[in-house]
């Protein structure tokens, strides 16, 4: 709620002011709310005053006074400015107030000479009228929601996760999707592994990802306790195994770079890794064991941020879409499948913000402009699913065998996951004999009962890949438009922090420092020259 008040004093020319509050709102609403009033009280040079929330202004963009916590409006401290109006108005009601604002018993005053500025247009305030009325502040109870409305493109685990992420802070959620947990986020091995991926060349995406894995422990439980599904969470670390000279050599090298970055490892005998490990090869020769890693199973995840965000009042829909823009914006998305992008006969699903996580499609998502067109490749991966192996292996266990590597993940359910390819073949989905058998012949080289285990599944996917291996998670030139796509093999593992990122941007709050060098700025060409040139 808002309301006006006024203060005793000498009459002066008073700077006015337009007080946004409620003491119900989220603070999500509030600066939603406070974001969409400045243009209205910009043109009369009002002030934009925020009950008790003077932090929640600032980081809304405003220049503001707030009223002190406790008192009432008409007591509490202006700032400077004198209230005469409030942001539920209407803009025509708005503007007027503001216009013929002036009453000689205002304290809240200021010597400074008005600025004369015509009023809105009336095309203009038919806009700012939409905006407000998108914005405005309720009081937010279980299964009412906050007016700011996203449309997500893309249901893998990091469009899921960001939708549950904004659904619980009371923002208007869909996910679009035609299979929704059936693109990369299905053929994943669910590793949490930063420290085994770390790479010389890659000092921040390791920075993001050691954070990712310190944030997986609370946003596993939180995710269980909103689904009521276990999502698998081992946290027994990795075991990395080698067999010749040239595999210790490689062991060292990675172990070398560990210590540089002050990483928690320790090096191996093969008695000593069989002793944490007994079904592991005898021919192993060298070993490095790596507690930091962790593991989750994928597709549980999956099915726990289903279940989660569609309690949380997530919408999820079920098809192909484009994204739609009106006057250089972003305003929602369309099924390509239903006419042209552009009908009038085609249903759009209206939102004040757009997140393009579409994986490796996100390039090729129809009605992007060539601004946002990343160079988001398809990298395909080929992996194994075995069954019948309770108690064979207590971690994950990665291992070099004569140059060739190879990864087993163990689930709680008996499976062992086993890949995975990495081949630049473009959006390829086969899955080649060749690739089989070199993915079993290298696992029952590391651990020789997998040959006993039953093959219950071959599957490939594509991932979505960038040219320096980073994510892009931020705003992009277009205005209502985020990205988070491009995780590449860390989709599982960053879901936290790029669903926390997204938190931020939508809210407006400070951004973690890891994110930072992941914004989609970094590429100053667009991805159809670059996609252009892979082709």
């Amino acid at each position: 709620m808002t309301r006006s008040t006024t203060c005793a004093g000498p009459r002066q020319r008073k700077a006015r002011a337009i007080q946004v509050g409620d003491k119900h709102a989220s603070d999500c609403a509030r600066r939603s709310l406070t974001r969409l009033t400045l243009p209205l009280a910009a043109p009369f040079d009002a002030l934009v005053l925020v009950d008790a929330c003077i932090d929640v202004a600032v980081v809304a963009g405003a220049h503001v006074a707030h009223l002190a916590p406790g008192q009432s409006r008409g007591r509490g401290t202006c700032g400077g400015g004198h209230v005469i109006g409030h942001a539920t108005m209407s803009p025509v009601e708005l503007s007027i107030a503001l216009a013929e604002a002036e009453d000689p018993s205002g304290t809240c005053t200021t010597s400074q000479p008005a600025t004369q500025h015509p009023a809105p247009s009336t095309q203009n305030q038919e806009n700012l009228m939409t905006d407000a009325q998108r914005a405005r502040t309720k009081v937010h109870t279980p299964g009412e929601r906050s007016d700011v409305r996203v449309a997500v493109i893309g249901g893998g685990v990091i469009g899921l996760s960001i939708a549950w992420t904004l659904a619980r802070d009371g923002c208007d959620v869909e996910v679009h999707d035609d299979q929704p947990g059936l693109g990369a986020s299905h053929a994943a091995a669910g590793m949490l592994a930063p420290v085994c991926e770390a790479a010389y060349e890659e000092p921040e995406l390791l920075a993001l990802g050691l954070a990712s894995v310190q944030a997986w422990p609370e946003f596993a439980a939180r995710l269980t306790q909103a689904s009521g599904v276990d999502v698998g969470l081992r946290e027994e670390g990795s075991l990395w195994v080698g067999f010749d000279t040239d595999d210790a050599i490689g062991l060292g090298r990675v172990a070398d770079l560990l210590a540089r970055h002050d990483l928690r490892h320790r090096r191996l005998s093969s008695r000593e890794a069989r002793a944490l490990e007994p079904a592991l090869s005898p021919r192993t020769s060298s070993a490095l064991q790596v507690p930091g890693d962790h593991s989750v199973d994928n597709r549980q995840v999956v099915r726990a941020l289903l279940a989660a965000a569609e309690r949380a009042g997530v919408r999820i829909h079920r098809q192909r879409v484009g994204l739609v823009t009106v006057d250089g914006r972003a305003v929602g998305v369309r099924r390509v499948d239903v006419g042209d992008l552009n009908s009038a006969t085609a249903p759009v699903h209206e939102a004040d913000l757009v997140v393009l996580a579409a994986g490796d499609g996100s390039a090729h998502v129809p009605g992007l402009p060539d601004c946002a067109r990343y160079p988001v490749r398809p990298v395909k991966g080929q992996i194994l699913r075995l069954a019948g192996a309770t108690g064979l292996l207590e971690r994950t266990v990665r291992a070099t065998v004569h140059g060739e590597k190879v990864y087993l993940v163990p689930r709680g359910n008996g499976e062992v996951v086993v890949g995975a390819t990495m081949e630049e073949v473009g959006a390829d989905l086969t899955v080649t004999a060749g690739a089989v058998h070199h993915l079993l012949r290298t696992a029952i080289e590391v651990v020789p009962e997998v040959a006993e285990l039953e093959l219950v599944e071959a599957l490939a996917r594509c991932r979505p890949g960038t040219p320096d291996n980073g994510p892009l998670i931020g705003y992009t030139p277009l205005p209502g438009l985020l990205v988070a796509t491009g995780h590449g093999r860390g989709g599982v593992l960053l879901a936290p922090t790029t669903s926390d990122a997204l938190h931020r941007l939508v809210s407006d709050l400070p951004m973690s420092g890891v994110i930072e060098p992941f914004a989609p700025q970094r590429f100053s060409r667009s991805a159809h020259d670059v996609t252009e040139g892979i082709a």
